[in-house]
């Protein structure tokens, strides 16, 4: 269905995009906001019983060994661990950390046991169970299988983001440009998955934007590497995702770049697009912002206080309250 605004900010419109006015047209077929959710509809079918179910079939112990060292692909390697595909497979994934990966028991035979699913209605890249095989009488390798998400990493990894290359400035433009044409309902669904996240009581990592996968062609944001708990169970972190889908420091400090000032300039008009979409979203849902570091360095952008029509460091909260936002 296509919300309105009524009695309320269109903050759409406290911004000039004169460079493209289409973004201004919410009759336009990729602004209707459509409801959605992301959860609650489907079997899951990567849980830890179909797992088990499946690892029995394909005798999955016998072979691990040999995907982590030989025929799976690294799909991610970060400062905690590596995680593998499993050839032919698109359920589930391996992630061994660096520590921790050998430990000292004695084990008859390997061992596959549940671990609890921290997130039942959505797939967040969640363990689901831990893995130990025999190396001899008194060692066994030990890693996890986690629910394999599926889309590309978001913008430019926190490991770069003092790298103002031209590689590393094209993903941040592409990136940018490609999550400011997603249509509202993306921005929707969003916003509930980050809803339901919080009140399960964990956090979002979104200092790194490489903690976002996105499936461009399905139109969907999704998140891996949460296992960490609030330190503050009434935290939303609303502004902290924001500040991810802006492409996190590497986008915080791209003006002060030497790079090119057209670069400058399209990375502000992307900036300013998502900022609109995800603060638009947010009103209609009737949803708050709560303090972080994050949102205050989002707040301090040009693309927000443009989006929110306020630039004075002392009005930004009242106008926040204005809107609904705070």
């Amino acid at each position: 269905m296509k919300i309105q605004f009524q009695n309320t900010y269109n903050i759409n419109n406290l911004c000039n995009f004169s460079s493209n006015p289409k973004v201004l047209n919410h009759n336009n077929k990729n602004d209707l906001f459509i409801r959605s959710t992301s959860f609650g509809s489907q079997i899951n079918d990567n849980s830890f019983e179909a797992f088990s179910k499946w690892a029995q079939e394909t005798h999955f112990t016998d072979n691990a060994l040999n995907i982590i060292d030989e025929t799976g692909s690294i799909l991610g390697d970060g400062f905690e661990g590596t995680t593998y595909s499993i050839p032919g497979n698109e359920q589930w994934v391996i992630k061994q950390f660096k520590r921790g990966n050998y430990l000292q028991q004695s084990l008859k035979g390997p061992e596959i046991k549940k671990i609890k699913d921290i997130s039942p209605d959505l797939n967040i890249g969640q363990a689901i169970a831990s893995v130990k095989i025999p190396m001899n009488d008194r060692f066994v390798h030990h890693f996890y299988v986690l629910k394999k998400q599926t889309g590309k990493s978001y913008g430019v990894a926190l490991s770069n983001s003092d790298f103002y290359t031209d590689a590393t400035s094209k993903k941040h433009l592409e990136s940018l440009k490609k999550m400011s044409e997603l249509p509202i309902s993306s921005y929707e669904k969003l916003l509930d998955d980050i809803t339901y996240i919080n009140k399960r009581g964990y956090k979002i990592d979104a200092n790194n934007p490489y903690n976002f996968m996105v499936d461009w062609e399905n139109q969907s944001v999704k998140f891996v590497d949460i296992a960490d708990r609030l330190d503050d169970k009434k935290t939303r972190q609303y502004g902290d995702v924001l500040f991810a889908l802006l492409d996190g420091d590497f986008g915080y400090n791209f003006k002060f770049s030497k790079r090119p000032e057209q670069e400058k300039i399209q990375a502000s008009i992307s900036s300013k697009r998502i900022c609109s979409k995800f603060l638009s979203t947010m009103i209609r849902k009737h949803l708050k912002f709560s303090s972080t570091p994050n949102l205050s360095k989002v707040m301090s952008t040009e693309p927000f206080e443009c989006t929110i029509g306020e630039n004075r460091p002392d009005k930004k909260l009242e106008k926040l309250a204005e809107l609904g936002l705070y």
